[in-house]
């Protein structure tokens, strides 16, 4: 057993059955596919609490001077961004062949988001930065919403 295979056992309650009906070529790609999996996911969860938009945009947002009438729609926007589209585009992303593509674009776009924010945080304040950073967050949630799918 590969150091691999042992890590991947260690992190994930594996299932000898399911992965025997997998073809034989399938069967070595389980643990190094599902530790870049756990990876991805873990690294998602944090990205997702550096932008949290119930704590930290909050307080970026008190710290730019960004009127409060914003910071009232960072939440409305972070979780209807990411659950309302998902009704649309399920149908469309279930007639991809290989949906790994949909989840890297869902990272790239949540990182382009991030990326945004605090490029804003760094350069503007007060409404510009605000409306920047919203803008921003609508699309980091639909980046979020593609990996969600």
């Amino acid at each position: 057993m590969t150091t691999t295979e042992r890590l991947y056992s260690a992190l994930v309650h594996r299932d000898p059955e399911a992965e025997q009906q997998l073809p034989a070529e399938s069967r070595g790609a389980i643990a190094p596919n599902g530790l870049r999996l756990v990876l991805a996911n873990s690294l998602q969860s944090s990205g997702d609490q550096v932008v949290n938009a119930s704590t930290v945009l909050p307080w970026l947002f008190a710290a730019l001077g960004v009127p409060p009438a914003l910071t009232g729609l960072l939440v409305p926007i972070r979780e209807a961004g990411s659950m309302l589209p998902q009704a649309f585009l399920t149908p469309l992303i279930l007639r991809v062949r290989y949906r790994k593509w949909v989840f890297v674009a869902g990272a790239f776009i949540q990182a382009i988001a991030v990326a945004a924010m605090v490029s804003t945080a760094a350069l503007a304040e007060g409404l510009t930065a605000g409306v920047l950073i919203v803008a921003a967050l609508a699309v980091f949630a639909l980046g979020r919403c593609l990996c969600s799918i």
